[in-house]
């Protein structure tokens, strides 16, 4: 995949996950779509058509990436006891801590 067209992809997902949101519908290529999977995201082919396109709609989800293996960083984090970043394994994970930050910071001005 194109770097700058991956930084462009990534760029976009980090923009809905700073707003809160857990997923975003984008136009992607089979292989960025695949890239994505590989990196812990949830993708789904919104519509599909018989056309010569060869970029297709897909739904990016980050909502669930850690498939029940949440580590103490990261639920220390997400409750507000630990203030730095933790490590963790995938893209996805990064944007799931990145959106729930958004959504209680959210929840803490209404």
């Amino acid at each position: 995949m194109n770097a700058d067209r991956q930084k462009k992809i990534e760029m976009k997902l980090k923009e809905k996950a700073n707003n809160g949101n857990f997923s975003a519908r984008m136009s992607l290529y089979i292989s960025e779509a695949e890239m994505l999977q590989n990196n812990g995201f949830e993708v789904l082919l919104f519509s599909y058509s018989k056309s010569k396109k060869r970029k297709l709609p897909y739904d990016i989800f980050w909502s669930s990436p850690f498939d029940r293996d949440i580590t103490n960083d990261v639920f220390d984090y997400l409750s507000g006891k630990m203030e730095h970043f933790p490590d963790v394994e995938t893209f996805a994970q990064r944007l799931y801590l990145v959106a729930m930050k958004a959504n209680s910071k959210q929840n803490e001005m209404s």
